[in-house]
């Protein structure tokens, strides 16, 4: 019941914000007597034959989409979207407050609803209820951001972070749900350094995600531009684990600090939390193409690498990619390679692995993979075509022994020491294809026609799934590949991984 009246309460919202035209932002201006009541005298500029303007103000905005469809694989499936997300954003002068509350009712096909079934969690969602023709789930996020001088700003939340400049991050990625965190950011000549702390929760089998156990997450991270088309970044994480057998440790305030190193913190403690390290760089070649990447180092011995023995103890991420935009006009795409060694982002203590919810905070592949994906988008006369194309090669832990390709799970007793590869375990074979198009059907007004045609080939060494989903609906915005979901894009409930 309580599911049915919050679709009908955002579908009411929506409808009256649907009602606004395009070009409209919906502002409402506060009157300058209320204003003063709560925030005392303030100043306002009086223009003739115009009303008074405020420094508060707050915009109302709202998506939805409906679709429905089918998967065609070895068994026919109904495939169908619900969506429904209402928002508000309240700006004065230097500071923004951000909120919105999104439920949606999908039908995955074979393919997704076992991954589903598996996880127990939507992508970028959280945990997701089954029903039964699909699953429910909703999500609630916010963030509070203060430009609290030229040089620092402050922003806290419960939302998502994405880090790098690629389609995907080896560092932190937006794939998981929201997640309370707090940071810093601080501008000073051609450098700028992020200070970011996040809790997050493993979630257990058999038990609510209310008693899932808590760990968390420090961050910072040092950009250096050193031109307009130039840009380096060193960046350091540490993941600990809120209690164990031995103490109960909550929050450790050491990592409040926001100019130390974090590996010489662990030892100075004696503590074994989980340190991670990398470097990224960015390079404009001209106003069309930029070239990006990143390495992550987990765990390594140089020693080891030079002898290309396959040490299970080497955990390296990667990343290269590049950029173009307006090739010709309203067009962009992308190119990129990820890979990450077996055992990347594991932990000895399985509470400190490098994830968040049953979802990577990286790369959403996890570990143990190579990855190369590409795509394009272009947007003309109220036409908007995305295609993406997705190749990986990815291991997993099979027969109940320890291959290096889960992240959830602790990297002691290893099934080899050495001769480890990339693809180890039960190895996959996939490929994705997405195309969508969208065409605007109401002049001045946000409603968009798509359709969209998804093909998803996985082969391992147990079995196969070719599957071909179809799909039509109607919604407010699309969804845009070059966008990232806390920016506004529709989220892709159709995973493409």
């Amino acid at each position: 019941m309580m599911k049915r009246l919050c679709f009908v309460i955002l579908f009411f919202y929506s409808q009256v914000s649907f009602g606004q035209k395009e070009s409209q932002d919906s502002l409402t201006v506060i009157s300058p007597a209320l204003l003063e009541e709560f925030y005392g005298p303030v100043s306002f500029h009086e223009h003739q034959g115009k009303e008074f303007k405020s420094p508060l103000r707050i915009k109302a905005k709202s998506d939805y989409m409906v679709s429905t469809g089918g998967s065609i694989s070895k068994e026919m499936a109904h495939v169908y979207t619900g969506y429904l997300q209402g928002g508000l954003t309240l700006k004065s002068r230097n500071k923004t407050l951000e909120l919105d509350y999104s439920i949606a009712s999908v039908g995955l096909g074979n393919y997704m609803s076992a991954f589903a079934d598996s996880t127990g969690v939507l992508s970028g969602f959280g945990v997701a209820t089954q029903e039964k023709l699909g699953y429910f789930t909703n999500r609630l996020r916010g963030r509070f951001n203060w430009q609290m001088s030229k040089h620092l700003n402050l922003e806290f939340g419960n939302h998502t972070n994405f880090w790098g400049h690629g389609y995907r991050s080896m560092v932190l990625g937006e794939n998981m749900s929201p997640y309370p965190y707090l940071k810093l950011t601080t501008k000073v000549w051609k450098i700028k350094y992020t200070n970011l702390f996040m809790q997050l929760r493993d979630l257990q089998k058999d038990l609510p995600w209310k008693d899932s156990r808590q760990k968390y997450v420090a961050m910072h991270a040092i950009d250096f531009k050193a031109s307009e088309n130039l840009s380096f970044t060193i960046f350091e994480s540490v993941v600990w684990q809120s209690s164990d057998t031995l103490s109960n440790r909550n929050f450790d305030m050491n990592y409040l600090n926001p100019v130390i190193f974090y590996r010489p913190l662990e030892f100075s403690q004696g503590s074994a939390d989980n340190v991670l390290l990398g470097i990224a760089a960015r390079l404009k070649v001209d106003k069309n193409f930029m070239w990006y990447g990143q390495l992550f180092l987990d765990e390594f011995l140089l020693s080891e690498v030079r002898n290309r023995a396959g040490w299970w103890a080497n955990k390296v991420g990667v990343q290269i990619g590049v950029q173009a935009t307006d090739l010709i006009p309203g067009l962009w795409a992308y190119t990129e390679f990820n890979s990450a060694r077996p055992f990347t982002y594991t932990h000895g203590s399985v509470l400190q692995n490098y994830g968040h919810r049953n979802q990577s905070l990286a790369h959403p592949l996890g570990t143990n993979f190579y990855e190369w994906s590409s795509g394009a988008q272009l947007e003309k006369n109220n036409w908007v075509f995305t295609g993406r194309f997705n190749w990986a090669l990815y291991g997993r832990d099979k027969e109940g022994s320890n291959y290096g390709g889960d992240v959830f799970r602790s990297y002691k007793e290893p099934f080899r020491v050495f001769e480890n590869k990339i693809g180890q375990g039960n190895t996959h074979h996939s490929y994705i294809t997405q195309l969508t198009a969208s065409k605007k059907i109401w002049k001045n007004k946000n409603l968009y026609f798509l359709g969209s045609y998804n093909w998803r080939h996985v082969k391992d060494q147990f079995s196969l799934n070719n599957e071909h989903v179809f799909s039509i609906g109607i919604s407010s915005t699309v969804h845009r590949i070059n966008s990232r979901n806390s920016e506004g894009a529709m989220p892709n409930f159709s995973n493409d991984f």
